[in-house]
């Protein structure tokens, strides 16, 4: 098997990789939430560095994609693997390509480290269209959230029991489970 150290090293990595949670959440796709590249750098360098696996990206833009390439380095052995992903962009102003090159390198990280849904979020459509989805009419807003928030707060009222209550797994909520929420707290004031 060619490089096979650094796949045997790259496997104990991914295998000893423990997913981040997700920072990210993006309003036009109903609240999905999603890993920000930020959220993956550190984890995944530091499994990778405690196998001897060094890595880079490198830009690559032309006028009708722009992407990266990842190099990785299996140190001990001087074996290394590299692989690129490329996004189509539609505009060819720096914002564009700024957001192919981050999709780019979440995506490749997500691919390598069998991690999230990067076809989930938007960034692509963004990059290759020149325009983001347009926010779902359901979601409640974060002033809403925010509001809600404060309330259960002040009534001291656990959070995780109303999301519960809701069936909801985080705060990205539907209007009508908001308006739920907001019934049982002015129920509960008026008691």
């Amino acid at each position: 098997m060619e490089n096979c150290h650094f796949w045997n090293a790259f496997w104990a990595a991914q295998t000893n990789f423990v997913t981040p949670k997700k920072t990210g959440v993006n309003k036009f796709a109903n609240g999905h939430q999603y890993h920000k590249l930020e959220d993956l750098l550190e984890p995944i360098h530091d499994v990778l560095a405690e196998q001897g696996i060094r890595f880079y990206f490198e830009d690559i833009n032309d006028q009708l994609e722009a992407g990266v390439r990842i190099h990785m380095h299996h140190m001990p052995s001087g074996q290394s693997h590299t692989q690129a992903c490329m996004v189509d962009k539609k505009e060819r102003h720096a914002q564009a390509t700024g957001g192919c090159y981050t999709y780019a390198k979440r995506y490749l990280l997500s691919s390598l480290f069998l991690i999230s849904d990067p076809k989930l979020d938007d960034d692509a459509d963004f990059s290759t269209h020149g325009s983001r989805r347009k926010p779902a009419q359901n979601v409640a807003d974060d002033a809403l959230i925010q509001s809600l928030k404060s309330q259960l707060e002040e009534l001291g009222i656990p959070e995780k029991t109303v999301l519960e209550a809701v069936k909801a797994k985080s705060w990205v909520l539907t209007k009508a489970q908001a308006d739920t929420i907001q019934a049982k707290i002015d129920f509960k004031r008026s008691q």
